[in-house]
């Protein structure tokens, strides 16, 4: 099931875990906190929208090979997806500390 994930960068384990946090919330009706997980999936998925995967071929020395990275580059989907998140984060949170 997960073997398409890639668990070595935050913010894919940041939107499974808001799925799972959702779902599981969510078949108990525990309101705040399908709020609180929804707002994990959104600031997830902004930051993987955010670091985009490129690669590129290293040649030196008779070594060669394709580099990977995820270096940040903001896009404005990306950014609203991470202030909606924070702000559903909070939220939820406050939710659920005042129930």
């Amino acid at each position: 099931m997960f073997e398409k994930f890639d668990f070595d960068h935050w913010w894919k384990g940041a939107a499974t875990a808001g799925t799972a946090i959702t779902v599981a919330a969510a078949a108990v009706q525990l309101v705040p906190l399908v709020i609180l997980g929804l707002g994990v999936v959104a600031l997830g998925l902004g930051e993987w929208i955010n670091h985009p995967k490129t690669q590129e071929m290293v040649m030196g020395s008779g070594m060669r090979g394709v580099a990977t990275r995820y270096n940040r580059s903001n896009s404005a989907i990306g950014i609203v997806l991470d202030l909606v998140g924070m702000v559903t984060i909070i939220y939820g949170g406050y939710r659920l500390v005042t129930l």
